[in-house]
């Protein structure tokens, strides 16, 4: 992924960045295993964007690629973003639930751009389930990086404007550091 401008990404309403690389499948279309090239400039990525039809923020994955028999497929893939407890002492588990599970739909995309459903299905990214995942959890924190400068200061300064955003956001959302409000029982007042 690739922010053109921090700012922008990190002020915009749809927080979006562009896509390049691979995707890689388990199983895909007959084949085991099999990685296909992203498509530049149709892959897109949108964090923690409002929904304007639910109000609740989510992160979109829209990915296309191409398959080796010249077919079209789009990934789409979305995380919702809300706390569904109001005043749980989970909210620190649900924040990790939500940013680890990914609902997804495969589709083949027609010559006339229409598309035709292929797949469903989620994904559950590991983060702290084994050492193994907490390694490339720290690999993943790691690979954010601010270019166009050798400046370490400003370097600095982009990852944590980045980390600044993302914590504002899962402290207004899901307040985890809140006490559990309980429902007073019993009567009269």
């Amino acid at each position: 992924m690739n922010v053109r401008d921090l700012n922008e990404f990190i002020e915009g309403y749809d927080h979006e960045a562009s896509m390049s690389g691979t995707i890689q499948f388990g199983a895909f279309a007959g084949q085991q295993k099999p990685v296909y090239g992203v498509v530049e400039g149709k892959s897109l990525f949108n964090y923690l964007r409002l929904n304007r039809a639910t109000g609740e923020r989510e992160m979109c994955y829209h990915i296309e690629f191409r398959d080796g028999d010249s077919k079209d497929y789009v990934f789409e893939g979305r995380k919702y973003m809300q706390k569904d407890q109001p005043g749980s002492r989970r909210a620190p588990q649900e924040v990790m639930r939500d940013y680890t599970t990914l609902y997804v739909h495969v589709y083949e995309k027609g010559k006339d751009g229409a598309l035709k459903e292929v797949g469903t299905g989620y994904l559950k990214f590991k983060t702290f389930e084994d050492l193994a995942a907490v390694g490339n959890l720290a690999g993943f924190l790691a690979s954010f990086r601010v270019t166009g400068t050798k400046n370490p200061l400003i370097m600095a300064q982009g990852q944590m404007r980045f980390l600044a955003f993302t914590g504002q956001f899962v402290m207004q959302e899901y307040d985890p550091l809140a006490p559990e409000i309980r429902a007073a029982a019993g009567g009269g007042g």
